[in-house]
């Protein structure tokens, strides 16, 4: 369907309204003499002078020059004045308080509610009303303005609008200033784009981007940047001046005015801002990971990096209190000094190792005492030189033989140390390892006792004094390698910079002169290092672009001296130019130069120039014979050929020379310049393909035993974003303090990361915790640009947080948060004004987008479908925002403006949404649109998003007035709608896409319900007796009823479809990630769904279809992840046979498989068997997902063929004439319906509950929810009356007449009914017995879960049954205990050779090893109920040394069963945590997955005495008491079992104290197959 563009809709539907045509009585234009219709301008100095629209456009020929006018035009409420030309009006109306001015300024049309407000008691009353009643609402608002009487109550009305009034009055200023920005970017909008060109709108917003950052500011502009920020500076500080620079809102919230605190004092020590005390208590409650008990304390961690950081400044202080070998460097010999054996094999090995030649190194080194403190640094050495940092570590373990005073002792302690920083974290402890050291050195004498001990001859004691000299060089070396490893983990620079340089020199030059070229190339690289410190930059969008093209001129000049400078010294020597020294010496200073060099922007060195030193390097290493050296020459050739084509076999050809030569550093280069090839020269870390970048990273990393890189790569390895709550376990990991890693970067990164994943889980208060967190350690790097980046990050959850506020209260906290921004953007501003470029910046260097950050932060928190409060300051914020950023745009060049028009417009439509005028708002989204393209498809589609969504809540709101713009709001959401969904594997997309849906949806059923009042449909008459228009009014409610499903369903298959890809992981893990997917919008989504099925069934009366809809929700993700497991177990012995059979591979082969082959994906990577160890068990139960091939459940299913086979089986064990009942519940919003459908019978009825979902909730809290004691103990009540229980009779009332006395019942609850006991409550009148007492019950999470574990049951048929029983209650209460283990042997005695584990035998080993392929389990003890989340909670044990004894949902996931049916005795075992749609994970979740049929267990805590009486029964009940010749488990009616044992508990406690029998639930199946 062709629909016609936004603004000939809106044109015509304007021009229609009847604003437009009102016509003012007994008025007439003062110019024509005509009637005035619409718009009235009335002259703000003459007493009684108007002109209409069309003389007011010559207004000065008409009336006097100088006298302004203001608009009268009386509207409906929700059409305001795009253009805020209604404010004079509203002040005068506000202001005034005469009749008149009552009568002239009201500014809307008068409706009934008003005029009876008006008239109501007044004198004359029916005269008015009789004149009024024939009249339509145009004329009635005309009779009241005629006739205006001063008797009218004119007052009261004017009390009762005064705070719309004030609204309008806000609306209407700040509309004023956002239409000004509109029409001046429409203006600048005309100038930039040439209508007569079509390539506006075919312009690749890449290639503008890129131009962005490549294309510099001239002088002019720049000093205008300079100008237009000093302007903005002023105004805000007058601004400031003319209220105060203090919150606007008094109430103002703890994390502002920390924010605040921040922000004002940003350069202060960081430990002068103790962490928000709220944050504090939310990372001091302790986090738990999984399969253990090991509990941390975030902040504690935080606390350990400020003693890194204090002993980083020690060692910066003291690192030149050492050996002054300047002042003897002219007395020192030359190189051709006279050397002893050792000293040459040690000479030889490390020219061996420079020129890669490791494996003959290693050899020689063989030659030479293996414990000897020189061997085992030589070898260490090689080791390092190739990057491989395990063997590296485990080298440096050696034992040595020398005295822990020798100076060799002392290097290996600094190497050892240095090592276990990448290895370790062990960051602290190495600090304190070269403190010791520069004071150990300083103190020594040169000749130490130890070297002395190795002179052989008088003759050659100068050989002790260069020893030793090279012994305290090398000690220096990795000192300094510590405090430039630390300061890069930090981020700080060392503050003595400058004499660490010179010292640097020093010692590089008495190395040269040694002959020792290769170990002064390492100080020479050091050198380098050091020299690429970070300065003080400004804060930018792009900080990496700003600080390459600043920094980029220094690093190259200060590289290419040092470079000369060591050649130079080089050629000194005059050694002879065949000399292997001196030509692979020369070669790898000359690829040192390159790799500074080395153009990664069109600014560099000139290419050519930059070929011919890699010549230079080429040809030493031809001449040398140094076969490493070529190849890394020959890889940075190819990357300086990163823009072309690149065959496979040369980058293959120098991997495999690596891979020879196990060199770990080539092959992390390989890896680059593979993905670079990839990427098309685009750095991979910073493209949109950087997640298998990092993975492929990680995954080597972890080979070369570098930990500390592949900690940080494995966070940035994040493939999709639903794998957030698994990527959360693995950033909470580096705050452990034993399986963490204490790195500052790796802090930085997890603690960020954490933020943007709670903040995808909506756990809001989380992600501010730990934004709060990574703001804490930015604050340390005293980097201005970070610490920016920080704040916002900040500032983006604490916006999070507030969305969930009241209106009121939130509209509060975003006006402080306004006021904070604007502080950060005056120093922002300050900053650029006042930043002096060694170099002039890029256009991306403005920051407009930080200019719009604001708009864009607060613009999801948009209300809507209500009018929210409005507040001046946050709208002078919006104002003066964007005035910045348009004033910015226009500096820059016509092209480049392109890509910012859309984001102005966007910005201004949503300022304009909280200015309370949503027509502005259209316009301006509308004006954005067509060129939104040039950034890329998803904001195009994002505005079709927003603009769809506007117009159906103005349709809903004001139907009569906006009903034009639906099949526009229809088209734009269906074109957003197919967009999102096929793009929907990146995080954005998907949310866009189902709010997508939820919104089309959502049109569809408000249409729905008000067309389902509106038409003659002929409700409640048969098919038969229907009329022609009510048949064509039935089938118009049908498709639109259909084609909201559609959308709904669409939602549905798209989530399903990512949930798909998640099925390689562990089963908890995949388990949490897909239920992630059923926040936010998901959960309206799925109101909606119930909704038009609903309203669907009350037109065409198929409620079993509404019945099918509340199964396609209820518990899809475990039953999803119930399924894959079942299916796999059928694979399980073939799929271990074949792993068995693989060949293992080495973890560290001399020749192949060093480096994974980069040219498959990197989802296609395997981890072998030999690798198992070093990534744990998730790797093979991966491995098992790969090789079995499963397939997917069959959406085709029908859920009747399930139905119909459980209740065949129920019939075996029912009474005659008796049936098996399904009840669900489900709600949409705060009304539950049930649906109850006869599996036996057929029959189904559904029903609305009357009680309201929100009544339950306050049921739960009141009656069995928890408090606080006056410990601070958290306490839960105890059900004690059964009176109380009566309140919930509604849930049962209208299945009365459907449920008969014995039929089973399958109860499957929803949201806060599964903290109900439902087989409790009365029945089948309000003044009977239980439902129990009536009925026997089962519970289940959803029915195809239920058909799952029945299906489990039915196919296990064992011959015998392995049955175990666990007690366990500890010390506190031994007689308790043995009460508890006699209760467990009555139970065990029905059954043959059963296993009885008590007491201190039953850890958490002996539980899982006894349990493995049980038929049958009972446990009776406690459950540690710590964790308010019921994932967290665990079975209590007996600990043990190396075991806290505590069996969590994680280890129970990873059991055994074969179609168990498990007994839980313990407190609250059947708690769960829920998704809106109803998806449980729990203890019970995990023993299901595990091979659980059916479970008993606990809704709170129970009595163990409680839980004796129940066991004793139902084992009774259950078993027939038949003594020792076992059980046959095929027959087993266990809701009868336990319907029995239940009544047995509530007639001993006489019918009252719910809360001692009314807890125990037995879920699942129902009986054995």
């Amino acid at each position: 369907m062709d629909v016609p563009s936004f603004h000939k809709v809106y044109n015509e539907w304007e021009s229609m309204l009847i604003e437009e045509r009102y016509v003012h009585q007994d008025i007439q234009c003062d110019a024509c003499h005509k009637e005035i219709r619409g718009k009235r301008h009335r002259c703000k100095t003459c007493d009684d002078f108007d002109l209409c629209s069309g003389c007011i456009l010559v207004s000065a020929e008409a009336h006097t020059q100088d006298h302004s006018f203001y608009c009268i035009q009386y509207r409906n409420l929700t059409i305001p004045p795009i253009d805020g030309d209604d404010y004079e009006m509203l002040c005068r109306f506000r202001d005034d308080e005469s009749s008149e001015n009552f009568y002239m300024h009201y500014p809307w049309l008068f409706n009934s509610r008003i005029i009876d407000r008006l008239l109501n008691g007044m004198p004359r009353e029916e005269v008015h009303r009789s004149a009024l009643e024939p009249l339509t609402d145009f004329s009635q608002d005309q009779y009241i303005r005629t006739v205006r009487d001063e008797d009218w109550n004119w007052r009261g009305v004017k009390e009762f609008v005064s705070y719309m009034i004030d609204l309008q009055i806000t609306r209407a200023q700040y509309s004023q200033s956002f239409y000004g920005l509109f029409q001046m970017l429409q203006e600048q909008q005309r100038e930039w784009l040439d209508p007569e060109k079509e390539s506006n709108a075919q312009v690749d917003g890449s290639s503008l981007k890129l131009q962005l950052h490549v294309e510099k500011l001239n002088p002019a502009a720049f000093r205008a940047v300079t100008e237009i920020f000093r302007r903005y500076c002023i105004a805000q500080e007058e601004y400031w001046k003319i209220g105060r620079r203090d919150f606007p809102i008094g109430k103002v919230s703890n994390r502002l005015k920390y924010l605040h605190q921040i922000v004002t004092k940003a350069q202060s020590p960081i430990q002068d801002f103790p962490i928000l005390e709220e944050v504090s208590l939310l990372l001091h409650k302790g986090k738990e990971r999984y399969g253990h008990d090991l509990r941390w304390n975030v902040m504690q961690h935080a606390h350990n990096r400020q003693q890194i950081h204090e002993a980083y400044q020690r060692c910066c202080i003291g690192m030149t209190v050492h050996i002054h070998l300047e002042q003897r460097l002219s007395k020192l010999p030359s190189s051709s000094v006279i050397l002893d054996k050792d000293q040459r094999l040690l000479q030889e090995i490390r020219i061996l190792r420079r020129l890669g030649f490791f494996e003959a190194a290693l050899e020689k080194l063989n030659s030479m005492d293996q414990n000897h403190p020189r061997a085992v640094f030589q070898r260490v050495a090689v080791f390092e030189s190739q990057g491989n940092f395990g063997k590296a570590v485990h080298a440096s373990s050696t034992e040595i033989l020398s005295s822990s005073d020798s100076i060799e002792d002392l290097l290996l302690r600094v190497v050892r140390s240095y090592l276990q920083c990448f290895t370790k974290g062990l960051w602290l402890q190495a600090l304190q390892t070269v403190e010791n050291s520069l004071k150990s050195v300083s103190r020594s004498p040169t000749n130490d006792d130890s070297i002395q001990t190795e002179v052989r001859l008088i003759g050659f004691q100068m050989i002790a004094f260069l020893l030793a000299d090279l012994l305290k060089i090398y000690l220096e070396l990795y000192c300094f390698k510590i405090l430039n490893a630390v300061q890069k983990d930090l981020l700080k620079p060392i503050s003595t910079l400058t004499r660490a340089a010179k010292r640097l020199h020093a010692c590089r030059m008495h190395l040269q002169r040694l002959g020792e070229h290769y170990i002064a190339l390492d100080l020479l690289e050091l050198e380098l290092d050091l020299g690429k410190q970070p300065a003080s930059y400004p804060v930018s969008v792009e900080p990496e672009q700003v600080r390459r093209m600043v920094d980029w001129r220094a690093e190259a000049k200060h590289a290419s001296c040092l470079i000369d400078d060591f050649l130079n010294s080089l050629h000194a020597l005059q050694l002879p130019e065949e000399s292997l020294d001196n030509l692979a010496a020369e070669g790898y200073a000359n690829l040192m130069l390159v790799r500074a060099l080395i153009p990664h922007e069109k600014t560099r060195k000139p290419l050519e120039e930059v070929i011919e030193i890699l010549d230079r390097a080429e040809s030493n290493f031809t001449l040398c014979g140094c076969k490493l050296g070529m190849a890394e020459a020959k890889l940075m050739r190819i990357g300086l050929r990163s823009h072309e084509f690149v065959k496979e076999e040369e980058i293959k050809a120098i991997q495999e020379t690596f891979e020879n030569l196990q060199y770990f550093r080539g092959l992390e280069d390989v890896i680059r310049s593979r993905h670079v090839q990839i990427m098309g020269g685009l750095d991979p870390a910073e493209s949109d393909a950087s997640t298998k970048y990092f993975e492929h990273l990680a995954t080597f990393y972890l080979r070369s035993g570098n930990m500390r890189q592949f900690q940080i790569c494995r966070l940035r390895s994040m493939r999709q974003w639903t794998q957030a709550p698994t990527f959360i376990i693995a950033c909470e990991q580096t705050f452990h303090p034993d399986e963490g890693f204490d790195s500052e970067e790796l802090c930085i990164q997890a603690s960020w990361l954490l933020s943007q994943l709670y903040s995808l889980n909506h756990n809001f208060a989380e992600a501010e915790a730990y934004a709060l967190l990574h703001l804490k350690y930015i604050q340390a790097q005293e980097d201005p640009q970070a610490l920016h980046y920080a704040i916002l990050n900040y500032l983006r959850t604490v916006v999070d947080v507030s969305s969930d506020l009241p209106d009121v209260p939130r509209i509060e906290e975003f006006t402080n948060i306004a006021y904070i921004w604007d502080i950060v953007l005056y120093q922002f501003c300050q900053t650029i004004e006042k930043f002096d470029f060694h170099e002039l910046p890029s256009y991306a260097g403005l920051s407009i987008d930080t200019c719009l950050w604001f708009s864009t932060a607060i613009g999801s928190n948009v209300d809507e479908d209500s009018l929210q409060p409005l507040s001046c300051p946050l709208l002078s914020t919006l104002v003066a925002n964007i005035k910045l950023a348009i004033d910015l745009v226009t500096l820059l060049p016509t092209n480049l403006r392109l890509f910012y028009i859309s984001k102005l417009g966007k910005a201004l439509g949503l300022a304009s949404e909280y200015s309370g005028n949503p027509l502005l708002s259209l316009l301006c989204n509308e004006e954005a649109l067509p060129l939104a393209k040039v950034q890329d498809e998803f904001d195009h589609h994002l505005l079709k998003l927003q603009i769809g969504g506007r117009l159906s809540s103005m349709i809903h709101w004001d139907r009569p007035n906006f009903q034009v713009f639906q099949p526009l709001a229809r088209s734009r959401l269906i074109e957003a709608q197919s967009f999102f969904w096929e793009n929907s594997q990146r995080q954005g997309f998907y949310q866009s896409a189902v709010t997508s849906s939820m919104a089309l949806g959502r049109s569809y059923l408000r249409e729905l319900q008000i067309l389902i009042e509106d038409l003659n449909w002929g409700e409640g008459e048969s098919t038969e007796g229907l009329e022609l228009v009510q048949v064509e009014n039935r089938r118009q409610l049908i498709d639109i009823a259909d084609s909201g499903i559609r959308c709904v369903k669409k939602g549905i298959d798209g989530s399903s479809r990512l949930r798909d890809g998640l099925h390689g992981m562990p089963p908890m893990q995949a388990l949490e990630n897909q239920r992630s997917f059923f926040l936010g919008d998901m959960e309206v989504l799925h109101w909606v769904h119930m909704g038009l099925e609903l309203d669907r069934a009350r037109v065409n009366r198929d409620y079993f279809r509404f019945w099918e809809a509340i199964q396609e929700w209820k518990a899809v993700c475990l039953v999803d992840v119930m399924a894959r497991s079942m299916a796999n177990e059928r694979h399980a012995t073939r799929i271990v046979k074949s792993l068995a059979e693989e060949p293992l591979r080495s973890p560290l082969p001399k020749e192949q498989n060093i480096l994974p082959v980069l040219s498959s994906p990197p989802e296609q990577l395997d981890v072998s068997p030999a690798h198992a160890e070093d990534v744990g068990e998730t790797n093979i139960h991966n491995a098992l997902l790969a090789h079995s091939q499963v397939p997917q459940t069959s959406k085709g299913e029908k859920l009747e063929k399930e139905l119909w086979s459980m209740a065949e089986l129920a019939e075996r064990n029912l009474d005659n004439g008796k049936s098996l009942i399904f009840i669900d519940w489900t709600r949409y919003e705060d009304t539950f319906f049930l649906a109850a459908y006869n599996a036996t019978s057929g029959g189904l009825i559904t029903r609305v509950v009357e009680c309201d979902y929100s009544a339950v909730e306050h049921w739960v809290a009141e009656y069995i929810g928890s408090f606080e004691d006056e410990q601070g103990n958290k306490v839960r009540k105890r059900l004690r009356q059964t009176d109380k229980l009566k309140e919930l009779y509604p849930l049962f009332e209208k299945l009365n007449t459907f449920i008969e006395k014995d039929d089973l019942l399958v109860l499957c609850a929803a949201g806060v009914l599964r903290s109900v006991p439902l087989h409790a409550i009365p029945f089948p009148s309000i003044e009977d017995p239980p439902i129990i007492a009536h009925n026997p019950v089962v519970y289940c999470a959803s029915n195809a879960l239920m058909a799952r574990c029945v299906s489990r049951a039915n196919e296990r048929i064992p011959d015998s049954c392995r049955a175990i029983a666990i007690t366990r209650l500890g010390p506190e209460d031994p007689i308790e205990e043995a009460r508890m283990y006699t209760t467990a042997k009555l139970a065990m005695q029905y059954f043959s050779d059963p296993i009885i584990v008590s007491g201190r035998d039953a850890t958490r080993r002996s539980f899982i090893d006894t349990s493995k392929n049980a038929n049958f389990l009972h446990y009776h003890g406690h459950a540690s109920l710590e964790s308010s989340a019921c994932k967290d909670r665990a079975l209590s044990l007996e600990p043990t040394d190396s075991d806290p004894g505590l069996l969590d949902v994680m280890d129970i996931f990873g059991l055994q069963f074969k179609a168990a049916t498990v007994v839980l005795l313990a407190c609250a075992s059947s708690e769960e945590d829920l998704t809106p749609n109803d998806d449980p994970l729990g203890i019970i979740s995990a023993f299901m997955y595990a091979g659980a049929s059916s479970i008993v267990g606990t809704l709170w805590p129970t009595q163990t005495e409680d839980a004796r009486v129940f066991s004793e029964a139902f084992y009774r009940y259950a078993f027939g008491g038949e003594r020792g010749e076992g059980v046959d488990i095929r027959n087993l009616y266990l809701a009868k079992a336990f319907q029995q044992a239940v009544l047995e508990l509530y007639e001993l406690w006489d019918g009252e104290e719910p809360y001692h029998w009314a807890h125990f639930q037995l879920r699942m199946t129902f009986l054995r197959s």
